[in-house]
């Protein structure tokens, strides 16, 4: 097809830096698409023509062709392509300091990719979806950052944490699915079964209409109409949805958290803290980063270096604790990120990485809780290992309060704003980064905090309202140690224990392909015996009463145990 070859001509030309041809050929493309009624292909090239245009330096005329995108998508009723045009509109105007614009925009975006029904069945697309949705609440969390600078007291910093946490509460769904968690115990089963009958039926007329509309068929005042009256469909069915998830949030909260997850505002989040804990959420970006610190009355905000550079850093980490055995999942697309790093003591990386993320709070920590919610690399670093910057010796200089963002001053737990404090400079995205070990003290944060991780602040609230009507253990601890991962482990093939071992063999078995899959996950080549697990179960099992602790070990310290009501 003429239309599809300008196109890929076009998309060679711009790779070329020859705007001028390829705006050209994609305004043919365009106005061919158009009289063969190829639709797609035509909102394919509106992409390109928008390109050609922000490459010339001409924002509002590349704003205008995707918004002619945006009014084709609508009415061929693709909502994620919707959400695509709206998300590349908004990006342009913050490059153009239209930021109230920018903001109504991604807003707007958020909100279709929030009400998609439709399952992505596959798991390579499923990772790449939902990557695609982290880069709208990024771009959101960009936009409203810029608008804190401007105007500390409009409460932009509260909503940008709030968008971040929103961000990780849709985010949660996707990474248990993966990780094949079954969300659905305990649900009420005929609120799901129907949840499954309707969600099918959508499913269905959205692909009959698409069929239509995607067509030639539109132009025939029957088949328009079947499409109007399929629309007419959904929406009533996309109705009795909304009421079924009322249903089932009072039927099945549990379920209902995590399927249709209410994030916290502020005030909430901050509720959900004693004033000996602080959390601290970070949120990494391709220009900057950014920590919040929230504590039951107050709200402080940190610009830190841009994502590479901190997961440089962390990778780095990473990989001398994990003696360069794995790698970040989704972190790096190298095959051995590690064979890049170059500070090769633990310490050191670790006090690296702290003063990169820890640095402007090291004074705010004292000896509280902190609640960590990490992003990025972040996630695989254990914190705890990370430097307590105050042990450092005076000399060393390092990030603080000038790197705080300019923000008012919120009191109370529903953290309003009080006029002033927003006078604060400079943002130093390099910290001076010791170059000897010799200079200065380690000593690991876990020794004067309580380190606690999260994949949201909401965690908070949904793990509180599960464990309000949950029954007291009896018992004080329990420790599950030293495991038996594989049939080459010694305690299989022992003699004595071959007939005892016969059913709990059979058991390893069905757990190999879920501890493989873990495995390959780490770029681990299979699972060892953890044979300093033992020694740690009893060394801690001796801090508490025989009568108020339970010891599981070898066979029995499995899945099957772990996840039963013992």
């Amino acid at each position: 097809m003429e239309a599809g070859t300008l196109n890929i001509l076009a998309q060679v030309e711009i790779k070329q830096g020859n705007y001028s041809q390829a705006l050209e050929d994609s305004q043919k493309a365009i106005k061919l698409a158009r009289e063969i009624g190829a639709r797609e292909i035509e909102g394919i090239v509106y992409t390109k023509a928008a390109e050609v245009y922000a490459a010339l330096k001409q924002p509002e005329k590349a704003i205008q062709t995707y918004e002619e995108q945006l009014s084709l998508y609508t009415q061929m009723g693709l909502s994620s392509e919707q959400a695509q045009s709206l998300y590349n509109i908004a990006k342009l105007q913050r490059q153009n300091k239209q930021l109230p614009a920018a903001l109504t925009q991604i807003d707007h975006a958020i909100k279709i990719i929030e009400n998609i029904r439709k399952e992505v069945v596959s798991s390579d697309l499923r990772t790449s979806f939902f990557a695609t949705v982290q880069d709208y609440y990024r771009l959101k969390i960009d936009i409203l950052m810029e608008l804190h600078k401007k105007d500390p007291s409009k409460g932009y910093d509260a909503q940008a944490i709030e968008t971040s946490d929103r961000s990780r509460a849709r985010g949660l769904v996707e990474l248990l699915t993966e990780a094949r968690a079954n969300i659905r115990k305990g649900a009420n089963l005929k609120l799901l079964e129907e949840e499954q009958r309707l969600q099918a039926l959508i499913d269905a007329r959205e692909k009959l209409r698409f069929e239509i509309v995607n067509s030639n068929k539109i132009k025939d005042p029957i088949f328009q109409a079947n499409a109007d009256n399929l629309k007419t469909e959904i929406e009533q069915l996309l109705g009795q949805q909304k009421e079924l998830e009322t249903k089932i949030r009072q039927s099945s909260p549990k379920y209902a958290s995590l399927k249709y997850p209410q994030p916290l505002k502020l005030p909430q989040i901050q509720q959900q803290l004693d004033k000996d804990t602080l959390l601290l959420q970070y949120s990494l970006g391709e220009e900057h980063s950014f920590l919040w610190v929230v504590s039951p009355n107050s709200l402080d905000t940190y610009e830190l270096p841009k994502k590479a550079e901190i997961e440089k850093s962390a990778i780095n980490l990473f990989c001398l604790i994990s003696h360069n055995s794995s790698k970040p999942p989704s972190v790096t697309n190298k095959e051995n990120p590690c064979t890049d790093i170059k500070t090769q003591s633990i310490d050191k990386a670790a006090t690296e990485l702290s003063q990169l993320i820890l640095a402007p709070v090291k004074y705010k920590l004292g000896t509280k809780r902190l609640v960590i919610v990490a992003d990025g690399a972040l996630q695989y670093v254990p914190f705890a290992a990370l430097a307590d910057l105050t042990s450092q010796l005076p000399s060393l200089p390092v990030l603080g309060e000038k790197d705080k963002l300019p923000s008012p001053t919120r009191g109370g737990a529903g953290g309003e704003v009080i006029p002033g404090d927003n006078d604060r400079g400079g943002i130093d995205v390099n910290p001076n980064i010791p170059a000897s070990r010799n200079n200065f003290n380690y000593q690991p944060l876990f020794l004067n905090h309580e380190i606690v991780n999260l994949p949201s602040a909401s965690a908070i609230a949904i793990q509180r309202q599960e464990y309000a009507t949950r029954k007291a253990a009896p018992k004080t601890l329990a420790i599950l140690a030293d495991p038996v991962y594989n049939a080459t482990d010694g305690r299989v093939t022992n003699a004595q224990n071959k007939q005892q071992n016969k059913q709990e063999s059979i058991d390893l078995e069905l757990e190999r392909s879920a501890l493989k899959r873990s495995a390959d996950i780490l770029n681990f080549q299979g699972w060892g015996r953890l044979l300093g697990t033992r020694q740690e179960a009893e060394t801690i099992l001796k801090l508490v009463p025989d009568s108020n602790s339970l010891q599981v070990l070898d066979f029995a310290a499995n899945y099957i145990w772990g996840t039963s009501r013992k």
